[in-house]
């Protein structure tokens, strides 16, 4: 039987116990700290993203690592955005999503009143009955 290197058993041994980390780490955050502080959680990385973005800017602008007026005339602008503008921006959102879903649809081919069905030389679809739409009315299959 040939004896193992050590570096192949250190290799294995590093492998190994990277991955029961990140298992630990994985559940910890899933387990533990999304479900009691997931708007926190989710700022703070919202944060940190605007300060690498704040770097990378500065950086293009030609200043350098330690010119703290340039970073923080790039940072800013950015961090009012994340929380002022983003937050309502993404309720805009939500509140489009489950007016969305609560609209009603085609039984058949799934339209809605924003996103009706599009055939080349006809008009866009209508409403024929509350859950059918005119496109899938008109084709032979529907019963």
């Amino acid at each position: 039987m040939p004896v193992e290197s050590f570096d192949d058993r250190l290799a294995e041994l590093r492998a190994h116990y990277s991955g029961a980390i990140c298992d630990v780490m994985d559940s910890c955050i899933e387990d533990i700290l999304l479900p009691a502080d997931r708007m926190t959680l989710l700022a703070d990385a919202a944060m940190f993203m605007v300060f690498i973005i704040s770097t990378k800017i500065a950086a293009e602008q030609g200043a350098g690592a330690d010119d703290r007026r340039a970073l923080m005339a790039a940072y800013w602008p950015l961090e009012k955005a994340i929380k002022s503008d983003v937050p309502k921006l993404l309720m805009e959102f939500v509140d489009a999503v489950k007016a969305e879903a609560r609209a009603p649809s085609c039984r058949v081919c799934g339209c809605t009143e924003t996103t009706a069905c599009v055939v080349a030389g006809k008009p866009n679809c209508h409403w024929v009955e509350p859950d059918l739409c005119s496109t899938c009315a008109e084709a032979p299959t529907v019963q």
